[in-house]
């Protein structure tokens, strides 16, 4: 990790504000107020989410500076299909920002009909793209546009969109907890007085610090408002969000309010969706669909009424199958695919 002198100020000020943002637009707004001058960016700057499902772009959630959304929607349409940086970002789990000239030459970049059918028209002639990727979990990415052709984004503004990015993807994340909290199975969860009193412990919180929490766990670090803890029960992922009026005993029998902190701990990594696990053991969509079926017991005649398919196609489904996972039957397959994890069917 660099030190901090090697930061610049505006950028020290946005992560320090990048926190308070509210909502998607107000972060986006933010981004760009701080970064127009030093990056030279030109009047367009947008979000585009991930669906947490499939891993793809998707069009609910997206943000935009300025308003009018429509060349975004031709992007997710259509051109994120012929951007060669989506396809990147699309197949892995980079948190590093990526510019075009990251994958093509000047040239070919200002002769692809990327840039000649859609960049051009916006107008913007570079893209940094800021990867938004947080605990493995893929959120979006941001767009920083640039309209000068003379004028790429360098390695150091690169490096800083970085940097931006990892504090923009933790900012991301917090904003949906607070509305839809996703929890694990047995969360532990911890209510703390702002005085550090702990008021409420579930089961859970019981079994993994059986003789009390340490007394770093309430604190409000927003500097690192996520972090792991390693316990003797497993891995957790915390997270803490403020209240402003928890009711905390007093001497006699009144209560009195004051402010407070909910810290939920997750077992990490959580579980292993079994649609996920179709795409870290690189198989097609069709190949995931047998595999799926197989897990759920069916026969290869079964498998060829379900998905319409002859039985044959099948078979020579589940042959490829296995010569690329380089295992021999059924039951190896369950194996390779369950591991030593726990999973779920649906995700």
């Amino acid at each position: 990790m660099k030190d901090v002198e090697e930061y610049p100020r505006f950028l020290l000020d946005l992560i320090n504000n990048v926190y308070e943002m509210p909502g998607r637009q107000e972060l986006l707004n933010l981004i760009y107020r701080t970064l127009k001058e030093p990056f030279g960016l030109s009047p367009s700057l947008a979000l585009i989410p991930f669906d947490g499902k499939s891993g793809l772009y998707q069009m609910e959630g997206h943000a935009i500076l300025p308003g009018p959304a429509r060349w975004i929607e031709e992007w997710l349409l259509y051109y994120s299909k012929i951007d060669p940086v989506a396809a990147l970002l699309f197949r892995n789990s980079s948190q590093k920002a990526m510019r075009y000239s990251d994958v093509l030459s000047r040239d070919a970049h200002f002769s692809s009909r990327f840039y000649k059918e859609f960049l051009s028209q916006i107008p913007a002639s570079w893209v940094l793209t800021l990867p938004l990727t947080c605990y493995g979990d893929k959120l979006g990415a941001i767009w920083l546009t640039r309209e000068s052709r003379e004028r790429d984004f360098s390695d150091r503004e690169c490096d800083l969109g970085t940097m931006v990015a990892h504090h923009s993807a933790i900012a991301l994340m917090i904003q949906e907890w607070r509305i839809h909290p996703p929890l694990d199975q047995n969360p532990g969860i911890l209510v703390v007085s702002e005085r550090g009193h702990t008021i409420y412990r579930n089961d859970e919180m019981e079994r993994i610090f059986p003789n009390g929490a340490p007394e770093w766990i309430g604190e409000d670090n927003r500097k690192q408002p996520l972090q792991l803890l390693h316990t003797e029960r497993g891995s957790y992922r915390t997270r803490c969000f403020p209240v402003n009026s928890i009711q905390t005993p007093s001497r006699g029998a009144a209560t009195s309010d004051e402010r407070g902190r909910v810290v939920i701990f997750e077992p990490y990594p959580p579980k292993i969706l079994l649609c996920q696990k179709m795409k870290e053991l690189d198989l097609s969509r069709r190949q995931s669909e047998i595999v799926l079926e197989i897990m759920r017991g069916r026969t290869n005649k079964e498998i060829s009424e379900k998905l319409l398919v002859s039985i044959q196609t099948v078979k020579d489904h589940i042959h490829d199958i296995f010569r690329q996972l380089k295992i021999r039957n059924r039951s190896e397959l369950i194996l390779k695919v369950m591991g030593d994890l726990p999973f779920s069917e649906n995700p």
